[in-house]
């Protein structure tokens, strides 16, 4: 059976949000795989492949066990979090300093 984008033959989220200012932890091990499935060293990754392997770390520290392929159908949201809070950054529209 083919995997489609929307991940319902997967069972993954549709999409994930990346911190890059806190990206995904990972093991050595994972280094490792990750290594293996590019075929070349960690530090070698192109900015695609870069990507990908933030959206399987994430699906992976999620609880999911993704293949590698997988991950590439995963839309990815790079989100810096609110300091403030820990949550999502916010704005307020420019009169609410003001009060104009």
């Amino acid at each position: 059976m083919a995997e489609t984008t929307d991940n319902t033959v997967t069972g993954l989220p549709a999409k994930v949000t990346i911190d890059p200012q806190n990206p995904p932890a990972h093991t050595p091990r994972e280094i490792g795989l990750v290594s293996g499935f590019l075929g070349k060293e960690w530090g070698a990754m192109t900015a695609a492949e870069a990507d990908q392997a933030g959206v399987w770390l994430t699906l992976r520290r999620l609880g999911y066990d993704p293949t590698w392929d997988q991950a590439l159908d995963v839309l990815v949201d790079y989100r810096t979090a609110d300091p403030t809070n820990g949550g999502p950054p916010t704005s307020s529209p420019d009169s609410a300093g003001s009060g104009e």
